[in-house]
């Protein structure tokens, strides 16, 4: 995939087989402001709101333009490492937390992003100092954030607090919904580095 968010707005434009002018009409501004946005010829990146109504006049996440990705996917090259005992147990809590993802569904899309980020690191049982150590965002950021207190959240600290959270970035904006698929990746992500341990302990 690109690796700027000019390249990525491209990509995802001709895949869906549209026009610079398609998309332009579509968020109500010119041809050439989006030309300079795809081409890198601003100074800086767009804004959040910006991002937004570009993906959606692309009809895509806006997470995609960003070059996020679902943290929910598991890396099935993991599993082949694990020894067949440990394996077992793996496959155990894979199997129970992939059915209570069926059964609990969390709509964070409707909160604030304050207001998820504060869902999310209590789900975790985090304080916002175990947060702050996680995601290196100062403990007071985060209590900001929480309360609402910034309008705007840079790129590096979104990405820094979802992994913290074991979340995807698009989850944490509300760009998409959410089920315990997340916890599931994390508690499988922890069983790989024990299995992997293991593993090496044996050679």
């Amino acid at each position: 995939m690109s690796e700027t968010i000019g390249e990525r707005m491209t990509y995802y434009r001709k895949q869906k087989g549209l026009s610079l002018q398609d998309v332009a009409d579509r968020c109500g501004v010119t041809r050439q402001y989006i030309d300079q946005y795809e081409k890198n010829t601003f100074r800086k990146n767009p804004s959040l709101p910006v991002i937004e109504r570009i993906a959606y006049a692309i009809g895509v996440n806006p997470g995609r333009l960003l070059g996020w990705e679902d943290i929910a996917e598991t890396d099935a090259k993991d599993e082949e490492k694990a020894s067949d005992e440990l394996k077992k147990v793996y496959d155990g809590v894979r199997g129970a937390l992939e059915y209570a993802a069926q059964v609990e569904k969390v709509d964070a899309s409707k909160m604030s992003f304050g207001e998820r980020v504060k869902f999310f690191r209590e789900r975790a049982g985090f304080t916002r100092n175990k947060l702050s150590v996680l995601s290196k965002v100062s403990p007071g950021l985060i209590a900001k954030y929480e309360k609402g207190d910034i309008g705007m959240v840079s790129f590096s600290h979104i990405e820094r607090i979802a992994g913290a959270l074991n979340v995807s970035p698009a989850v944490l904006m509300g760009w998409e919904n959410v089920t315990d698929g997340a916890k599931l990746n994390g508690v499988c992500g922890k069983l790989n580095e024990i299995l992997s341990g293991e593993k090496n302990g044996q050679q």
